[in-house]
């Protein structure tokens, strides 16, 4: 038995961001913010404060 593929029409996926047609972004399709700046500073500076007392 030979098997025989058949290609078929297959819907292509939606971009990341769709503009409307005024050209402003929707606010669903902007990716959240996975980092905080600030938050990522003060570990930082933890971290620095933590290396600097284990040198001395």
């Amino acid at each position: 038995m030979n098997a025989q593929i058949i290609p078929f029409p297959a819907p292509k996926p939606a971009p990341v961001r769709q503009v409307s047609l005024d050209g402003e972004y929707f606010e669903d399709d902007v990716p959240p913010v996975l980092f905080d700046a600030d938050e990522d500073d003060a570990e930082l500076a933890m971290y620095v404060s933590i290396a600097d007392s284990w040198n001395d």
